[in-house]
C-alpha cells in the first residue's frame, strides 16, 4: 500500500505538470470570446486616424486655447509675442493697471488693490483702499522704499509693498490729509509727491512728514499730471498754459500760452518737452528755457498724448493716422515727418524688435507697424479686450484685459 500510494501521487504530480504545460501554450482568451490564429500584430488592427482627423483635432485644440485667453497663443505669435500667464480678476471692472518692476497692481471698480507677481501672475496680496465710490487718482509703487503710495483727492495712504498692510510713515500715521485737494495723478520725486490741485496749484507734498513743502499757482484748474525730467517739472493748465519749474527749488523757469486747451499728457526727454494740443499743434519746447524747437500744424485737434521713443515722437492724428516725427530734427522749425500710417488708430505701446506695437482701444485692434517704414505688419481684431498696456517702451511685456476680468500677460518671443 505504501508503494502504491507513493507511485499514484507521483503520477498525479506528473499529470498536473503536463496539464499546466499544455495550458500555458494556449492563447489566453476572455470568457465568451473566441481565439483566432491571427498572427497580425495588435497595433496594426487598431483603426488609423486619417490626416484630416488629426488636423481637425489639432485645430480644435488651437481654438480651445485661443478661447481660453483674451489673446491666445496663435494671435500672440502673429505679434511676435507668447502667452506667459493669465489671471482672473474677481471684479471684472478695473480702474487702473500699474506695472512696476516685479509687481503689477490692479485697482478694481470697488477700490480693491490687488498685487500680483509679473513673472508668473500669482497673487501676492489684496486690500481695500477705499469705498467703492471713492476716487483714487494714483497708485504709486516705490520699490526702493518698499512702499505703495495711494493718492486720493484729500489723502495720501502708504502701504507695505510686500504685504499690502498700512505702513506708518508720517509721524506714526499711514494716512495724511492734503491741504490742497488733488485733481490729477501724481508723480514721485524723492521725498516729494507732485500733483495738480483742483484750484490750479502745482503742489510739492512732503509725503514723509505729511505737509506741503511748496505750492505754485499755474492756472485756474489742472487736469493733467506733471512730468519730470532733468530736475525740471512741466505741467499744462486747463486754459492752455504751459509752465516749467525747477523741481528742487519750486521756482518757475518759463511759461507759455498755447492757442487752445491741452487735454493730453506732456512727455519729456533730457532736454525737450513735447506737447500735443487742441489747437492742432504738436510742439517741442526747449526744456530749460521754453523756446520752441519745432512745431507741426495738423488738420485736427490732438487728443492723444505723444509717445517719445528713442529719436522719434509718435502722434496719433485723428482722421489721418499714426505719424512718426524726428524728435530732434536738424534746423527744421516745421518738424520732420518720417511717415504716417492710416490703418490703425490709438497709439504706440512699445517697440518690439523692428516693430511698433499699437493698441486702438476704440476699435479693439492690436497691431504691429514697421518702425522704419511705417507699413502695417499685423492687425488683430480682439473684441473681448478692453485695455492693453505695456510695462516698458522697449521690448515691453503686454497686459491685455478682457471684459470678463481675464488678464493675459504676453512676453516678447525673442
Amino acid at each position: 500500500m505504501m508503494t502504491y500510494s507513493k507511485t499514484f501521487r507521483c503520477r498525479q504530480m506528473i499529470s498536473r505538470s503536463l496539464l499546466l504545460l499544455v495550458l500555458s501554450a494556449l492563447p489566453i482568451t476572455a470568457p465568451g470570446c473566441q481565439s483566432t490564429p491571427d498572427k497580425t500584430p495588435v497595433a496594426s488592427v487598431q483603426p488609423q486616424a486619417s490626416s484630416s482627423d488629426r488636423d481637425a483635432r489639432q485645430e480644435a485644440i488651437r481654438a480651445e486655447l485661443e478661447d481660453r485667453y483674451t489673446v491666445g497663443p496663435v494671435s500672440a505669435a502673429k505679434l511676435d509675442y507668447k502667452v506667459n500667464w493669465q489671471f482672473a480678476i474677481p471684479d471684472e471692472s478695473v480702474k487702473q493697471l500699474v506695472p512696476a518692476g516685479k509687481h503689477l497692481f490692479i485697482l478694481t471698480h470697488d477700490n480693491d488693490l490687488i498685487c500680483i507677481r509679473t513673472h508668473d501672475g500669482l497673487r501676492v496680496w489684496s486690500v481695500s483702499v477705499g469705498k467703492p465710490l471713492d476716487e483714487v487718482l494714483s497708485i504709486l509703487p516705490n520699490e526702493a522704499e518698499g512702499l505703495v503710495i495711494v493718492l486720493k483727492p484729500s489723502t495720501i495712504t502708504t502701504l507695505n509693498i510686500s504685504t499690502g498692510m498700512a505702513e506708518k510713515v508720517t509721524i506714526g500715521k499711514a494716512t495724511q490729509s492734503l491741504e490742497w485737494v488733488a485733481n490729477t495723478p501724481g508723480v514721485l520725486d524723492g521725498e516729494h509727491l507732485l500733483y495738480g490741485a483742483r484750484s490750479g496749484q502745482l503742489v510739492w507734498q512732503a509725503w514723509r512728514i505729511g505737509f506741503p513743502w511748496r505750492a505754485y499757482q499755474v492756472d485756474h484748474g489742472l487736469r493733467q499730471a506733471p512730468v519730470i525730467s532733468s530736475d525740471i517739472v512741466v505741467i499744462t493748465g486747463s486754459s492752455g498754459v504751459v509752465k516749467a519749474f525747477n523741481a528742487n527749488t519750486a521756482s518757475q523757469m518759463w511759461r507759455k500760452k498755447l492757442l487752445d486747451n491741452v487735454t493730453t499728457n506732456p512727455v519729456a526727454s533730457s532736454d525737450t518737452a513735447y506737447i500735443a494740443g487742441l489747437d492742432q499743434h504738436l510742439r517741442a519746447f526747449n526744456l530749460f528755457d521754453g523756446n520752441t524747437r519745432w512745431r507741426v500744424l495738423t488738420n485736427t485737434p490732438l487728443v492723444d498724448s505723444p509717445v517719445l521713443l528713442g529719436d522719434r515722437v509718435y502722434q496719433q492724428i485723428p482722421g489721418q493716422g499714426l505719424a512718426a516725427f524726428a524728435a530732434n530734427p536738424a534746423d527744421d522749425f516745421n518738424g520732420h515727418q518720417y511717415w504716417i500710417n492710416g490703418d490703425i488708430g490709438g497709439n504706440v505701446l512699445t517697440r518690439n524688435g523692428r516693430s511698433l506695437v499699437v493698441w486702438d482701444d476704440a476699435n479693439h485692434v492690436l497691431g504691429t507697424i514697421s518702425t522704419s517704414q511705417g507699413t502695417t505688419d499685423t492687425l488683430l481684431h480682439v473684441p473681448d479686450v478692453v485695455r492693453v498696456i505695456a510695462d516698458d517702451l522697449e521690448n515691453g511685456t503686454l497686459f491685455a484685459l478682457g471684459y470678463d476680468g481675464r488678464l493675459t500677460c504676453l512676453t516678447p518671443s525673442n
